[in-house]
């Protein structure tokens, strides 16, 4: 089938010739791995099944400068997920101002990346820093790009069947089947469908013996090409995913008992209003409540919630506003999902090399959740979630004849969302948002070796606040220029030396600035300074990078980068005296500063035939520079009042906050140190090759708030597969997961207080969702 967005021939013939140059499209356009010149990490459908990696959660424990986890701590399940570029995270903010995009076939997903796995892909490219011109939104710090596996111009048949079991209390079988077929239907149209049911047995279980983490996953895949002529073609991708889960977070209470804690807390109040830092010092040794003192136990000291079903929590059911939107409620605690998209594309290449592509998606995402807010302490807790978003988008780009010195593009696109978010607790989050781009880029060889390129967007991005009733109370809207320039040497095709510049926006939250204001009227001066949003958040990028292949036994890659963030949302707590005389606590979402300078590095070494050795880490030194946060831990642990220490501290009262600086400290969440390293050998026997591999997956430690106080320790996680050719068309497989039982979070969602202790008492807390435990397993893989 025609290829239309090919490299020339003079390429093709060189890549047939080097098995390991690798195609991305990173940039719009198809090129080497290593000519472009961005930070890329790229895995392909075979390295993927090689490393046992089935999801994006999976992936990111391979890639430096990237972090992708289901669950963001706040609830469990892959109902909240959160997505990190090189410490870049988002810590308040909503639908419209994320700060790193999952993309399927160029489609951006809005929600449910997590669900989408790996089953049939080409490849999975990860694009680290600000992307301006080839995606359509929030690639504030980077991106992921899922690209589907084409119809080939041969039949081919995929099968694989996998079980496993685990070492944790719950119910413990897992099992996973997959097909995938694709081929020519005729001369001219080829056809490609995959589909998958998995089920993952639970590793921990709640109290009354439900299983606690066990999902169910059906999925499908289709891909249909159509070579209208020999240079027009049109393509149509998409998936459907249905998946349930039973997993809440999970809590454990502090255990260092009041008087016990030998540590001095040194901090500082900040007013984000003023920027007024006002240090202090607290003794934690004259706390009267148990508290966790600097560190969070790993997953062995987490407790099971009293019951897996929902009877007796409080507000079990589905708020009136959003049940119009989604089709089910979860039976007992945990989540239902469904999700689906579709993507619609045509190129038409002249017969001048200039190529006009059009494309069209449309997405819609479903979760409905129930959830012990009590995360296991004390008695059933429970609440409904509900999500509903749905979302489309329309592009057309023209682009120059790629062969010439002088290259080209320029586009317009246009995304549209729907998102309505609610529960029983607090006023739904119904958002209206839109943006609309119109981007171009050029490159010009200065010579055969340097080239200069240049990137730019202009958007009209808008986001509309609805209430409950979809009337619209407030409304957003920002017009900016996103500029990227690229200068590049890269002398022959084994070298590649580049250095960018980046600024790239994002739009704004909701400041809450007329709530607090009347709560507390006189919180903040001059309070016409502030409307209903944040500052439009801006990033500076700068990278440096090396891409070098040394024949065939030596391949790697490095980028330094420093990011500088502008109008980074953060919650501001105030404290003081209500209208009615009444003590009151009131917050305000306030813009905020941080800075990010580190290294990303991964290299593959082929000594042998047969053996590769291959590693990768990332670096990241993150520094808030004005950011504050508030939360229970601050109030009664770090700067007590005279209920919850022997010597109250008076810093909030005197500076009329409830909010600690983190001026300084690294984000939340956010390790310095990450990487991995492994190592695989192939060796052949009568029937094919048998081969071993090892992975050893490193997550350094990490603060759990911006206060550089309680923080998750690191964690080594080292995996085991062998496999073996038994056929020339049948493979089997043996693997360990995570061999040494290594129980470490992968986050806390908070380090909240709670007084509903048996003896009266107070004492902290910490939930989150637990990880995954050992897995002994086999799969059975056909190829014909």
């Amino acid at each position: 089938m025609f290829p239309v967005n090919s490299v020339s021939a003079q390429e093709a013939a060189e890549e047939s010739s080097n098995e390991n140059l690798i195609i991305v499209t990173a940039r719009g356009r198809e090129e080497t791995l290593l000519e472009a010149p961005v930070s890329v990490s790229v895995q392909t459908q075979e390295q993927l099944d090689t490393a046992g990696i089935s999801d994006i959660e999976n992936l990111s424990a391979y890639t430096p400068g990237f972090t992708f986890e289901n669950s963001d701590g706040q609830a469990g399940g892959r109902s909240s997920s959160s997505i990190q570029f090189r410490g870049i995270r988002q810590q308040a903010g909503g639908a419209a101002s994320r700060t790193g995009g999952i993309f399927f076939d160029g489609s951006f997903i809005s929600q449910g990346a997590g669900l989408v796995q790996f089953i049939d892909v080409e490849r999975v490219e990860v694009i680290k820093g600000p992307q301006v011109a080839y995606f359509p939104r929030n690639t504030f710090s980077g991106a992921v790009n899922f690209v589907p596996k084409l119809p080939g111009d041969e039949l081919e048949v995929h099968a694989e069947l996998e079980g496993s079991v685990g070492t944790g209390t719950g119910e413990q079988a897992s099992y996973r089947a997959v097909a995938a077929i694709g081929g020519p239907i005729t001369d001219s149209i080829g056809l490609r469908v995959a589909s998958s049911y998995e089920r993952r047995g639970a590793d921990y279980q709640y109290a009354n013996g439900d299983p606690n983490g066990e999902e169910d996953t059906f999925s499908i895949f289709g891909t249909a090409v159509f070579d209208v002529t020999q240079n027009f073609q049109v393509k149509a991708t998409g998936y459907f995913v249905d998946s349930k889960d039973t997993t809440n977070a999970q809590g454990v209470s502090a255990t260092t008992a009041p008087g016990d804690c030998n540590q001095t807390f040194n901090g500082a109040t900040l007013n984000g209003i003023t920027g007024v830092e006002s240090p202090f010092s607290t003794d934690l040794s004259n706390s009267t409540i148990t508290i966790f003192c600097g560190q969070i136990p790993d997953a062995a000291g987490f407790t099971a919630t009293a019951t897996g079903d929902s009877s007796g929590g409080f507000f079990s059911a589905l708020p009136g506003t959003i049940t119009p939107f989604v089709d089910n409620q979860p039976d007992g605690l945990g989540n239902e999902y469904l999700v689906w998209r579709a993507n619609l594309s045509a190129e038409f290449e002249t017969a001048g090399g200039h190529q006009i592509r059009g494309f069209v998606t449309r997405g819609e995402s479903e979760l409905s959740s129930l959830q012990d807010l009590n995360y296991g302490l004390f008695f059933n807790n429970t609440f409904a979630f509900a999500n509903f978003t749905r979302d489309s988008f329309a592009e057309l780009r023209f682009s120059s004849n790629r062969d010439e010195r002088l290259r080209f593009e320029v586009g317009v696109n246009y995304y549209e969302q729907e998102f309505r978010n609610g529960n029983a607790f607090v006023p739904a989050d119904f958002q209206d948002n839109e943006a609309f781009g119109i981007f171009a880029t050029l490159d010009y060889d200065i010579t055969d070796a340097l080239t200069f390129s240049f990137e730019g967007r202009w958007v009209d991005d808008t986001q509309s606040i609805l209430d409950a009733t979809e009337t619209t109370t407030d409304e957003n809207s920002f017009q900016d220029f996103m500029p990227r320039a690229i200068l590049s040497y890269s002398p022959n095709r084994d070298l590649n030396i580049y250095a960018s510049f980046t600024q790239s926006s994002l739009n704004s939250v909701i400041t809450n600035v007329d709530a607090v204001l009347a709560v507390l009227p006189d919180a903040i001066p001059n309070p016409e300074d502030f409307g209903s949003f944040t500052g439009v958040q801006r990033v500076d990028a700068f990278e440096i990078g090396l891409k070098k292949r040394v024949a065939d036994w030596l391949n790697f890659s490095i980028s330094a980068y420093y990011l500088e963030w502008d109008n980074q949302p953060f919650g501001n707590t105030f404290t003081g005296v209500d209208v009615g005389g009444n003590p009151a606590i009131v917050s305000a979402n306030l813009d905020g500063e941080s800075e990010y300078t580190g290294v990303d590095f991964e290299v593959t070494f082929t000594p042998t035939d047969g053996l590769q050795i291959f590693g990768s880490v990332g670096w990241v030194d993150a520094d808030l520079v004005q950011l504050g946060s508030a939360g229970s831990v601050s109030a009664l642990v770090l700067c007590p009042s005279a209920f919850t220490s022997t010597v109250p501290c008076t810093a909030f009262a005197d500076a009329g906050v409830n909010t600690l600086s983190g001026s300084g400290n690294s984000p939340a969440n956010v390790s310095e140190w990450s990487g991995a390293v492994g190592a695989s050998y192939a060796f052949p026997i009568p029937t094919g090759e048998l081969y071993l591999r090892g992975d050893a997956l490193y997550q350094g430690s990490r603060f759990v708030d911006n206060f550089a106080y309680n923080q998750i320790g690191s964690s080594w996680k080292v995996n085991l597969r062998a496999g073996a050719d038994v056929t020339d068309n049948l493979r089997i497989e043996a693997f360990v997961e995570n061999l040494f039982q290594d129980d470490t979070l992968q986050n806390a969602g908070a380090t909240g207080a709670s007084f509903f202790a048996p003896n009266g008492g107070g004492f902290t807390r910490a939930f989150t969702s637990l990880p995954d435990r050992r897995e002994v397993g086999m799969r059975l893989t056909a190829d014909f």
